[in-house]
């Protein structure tokens, strides 16, 4: 049972162990060299050379989807992207998944909470579900490819 097994746990083999771990070093050591050649350089926000993030670096479902409209696409130009973001998301894991997803270094990060609006069509009452969006500021250099 796994009650008996939390309370007095089974004796483990010590030669089951060593065939399970004979495997794994190798494979850690080929994991290293390819982190390594993959690795590449980006600008941090004090405007020096750090390693760009890993992929996993951060949680996915942060980020949603761009939020495209004619007022984001113009602020691109001043360096800022705006995201759709999860309801759940605070600033710094919006800071992670951006770096980590496109490889740049962020600046700053603000949040706006758009409200759900009611809306009636002739004597139908809906409701326009609210949503959580941030304004990405990037280093100066770095870009994001988004749209069209």
């Amino acid at each position: 049972m796994k009650l008996f097994n939390k309370i007095f746990p089974p004796k483990a083999d010590p030669s089951r162990a060593e065939k399970r771990n004979e495997g794994k070093k190798e494979d850690i050591s080929e994991k290293a060299v390819k982190q390594d050649n993959d690795s590449r350089n980006i600008r941090d926000n004090s405007g020096g050379i750090r390693e760009k993030n890993e992929k996993g670096d951060y949680r996915p479902g942060v980020l949603l989807a761009p939020h495209v409209t004619e007022k984001t696409t113009s602020g691109n130009t001043l360096n800022k992207y705006v995201f759709r973001v999860a309801n759940t998301a605070n600033k710094p894991e919006i800071k992670k998944a951006v770096e980590g997803k496109y490889g740049v270094a962020v600046s700053s990060v603000n949040i706006l909470n758009t409200k759900p609006k009611a809306v009636r069509l002739g004597r139908i009452e809906g409701v326009r579900p609210g949503y959580k969006k941030a304004i990405v500021t990037l280093v100066e250099g770095d870009k994001i490819e988004i749209g069209v």
